[in-house]
């Protein structure tokens, strides 16, 4: 009988942790989703502060000089992944070469869905370099921008 009650007490324990654990997620996620759709600033305010022309191998390579300050890019969505209720993890590529946009930044978006294709305009905060495993195992580094304006200005297809 003590045995069968410890086990019971253990299951209980991991259930419980899983709930708190699942409740505090859903807590980050959604301060994330309120920061990035209130901006303290007016959009013709952020549009007038942004840095324009500022190319992709210096925001990459001098990344610690553009942090806190807000960019304005216009690209072609890569990737586009859904993180919580309509928070999205965007790659757009902002250099236009021939036939693909190249130079991947990564995106911090709350707002209506975009697709992969989609040509976007945004305008964000520089938040620093964001790492990711690619599918072949490297890791690539990457421009990291919290979007506070976001226009789909062409849709995919």
């Amino acid at each position: 009988m003590g045995k069968v009650k410890k086990i019971g007490i253990g299951v209980g324990v991991v259930i419980l942790m899983f709930f708190v654990i699942a409740i505090l997620a859903s807590i980050g996620y959604e301060s994330q989703e309120e920061k990035l759709k209130t901006p303290e600033l007016s959009p013709s305010e952020i549009k007038a502060k942004s840095l324009d022309g500022i190319s992709y191998d210096d925001l990459l390579r001098n990344n610690e000089n553009y942090v806190g300050k807000f960019v304005h890019y216009t690209g072609e969505v890569l990737q586009a992944q859904n993180t919580y209720g309509d928070t999205y993890v965007i790659r757009v590529g902002i250099t236009k070469d021939v036939f693909v946009y190249t130079d991947v930044v990564w995106v911090n978006y709350a707002g209506p869905r975009v697709l992969e294709g989609d040509i976007i305009e945004f305008w964000g905060e520089v938040t620093g370099i964001q790492e990711y495993e690619a599918v072949l195992g490297n890791i690539v580094s990457i421009p990291e921008v919290d979007s506070l304006i976001l226009n789909v200005v062409t849709k995919q297809g």
